[in-house]
């Protein structure tokens, strides 16, 4: 057995421990859902991370197979439990759902009800069940600046939307309520 194979086992191992134990203790879980592909603003949210340990951390990812996203996912934070978007998650009004980046997209597609993408289809899950949706700063997709003025308006317009339907926008994880 190579040290990497033991290395995945124990974070496993740890994980479903710290699973368990939120079950006993009722506490609220934060789920982190990645997009299909990998940002360098989900180095923002590890640096939140890293002293974050309230609550167990989950990931949700479109490829748990993919051992560069789950390598890349894992180095955010070691001990964190992976689901796919396939797993059908039961979130509770209890628990906090992170979007760590969101494609435009995504936020065109939630803003209007459909489920267009795992991202999205988690997201209206999230809405059904009252769990609390939250974005950080990096979460948002920038524009250019050269994108003629309607359509500047028309994104922002979306992004209102979204916020209105419940997404809340947060400086850092630790002004989760």
């Amino acid at each position: 057995m190579e040290d990497k194979d033991l290395t995945r086992i124990l974070e496993d191992m740890v994980a479903r421990i710290l699973a368990e134990q939120n079950v006993t203790k009722k506490l609220s879980k934060l789920y982190v859902a990645f997009d299909d592909l990998w940002h360098h603003e989900n180095y923002s949210l590890a640096n939140q991370l890293v002293s974050y340990k309230e609550r167990p951390v989950y990931a949700i990812v479109s490829k748990p197979c993919d051992e560069e996203l789950e390598r890349r996912v894992k180095e955010i934070y070691p001990f964190l439990m992976l689901h796919s978007y396939e797993d059908e998650i039961t979130f509770t009004e209890h628990d906090y759902l992170v979007l760590p980046y969101i494609p435009r997209n995504d936020v065109i597609h939630i803003a209007l009800g459909y489920s267009q993408s795992h991202l999205s289809e988690v997201v209206k899950r999230a809405f059904t069940q009252g769990t609390n949706v939250y974005v950080l700063p990096t979460s948002i997709e920038p524009l250019s600046g050269k994108e003629p003025s309607p359509y500047q308006k028309m994104v922002q317009e979306y992004y209102q939307r979204l916020f209105e339907l419940g997404v809340q926008y947060i400086d850092h994880i630790r002004y989760m309520n």
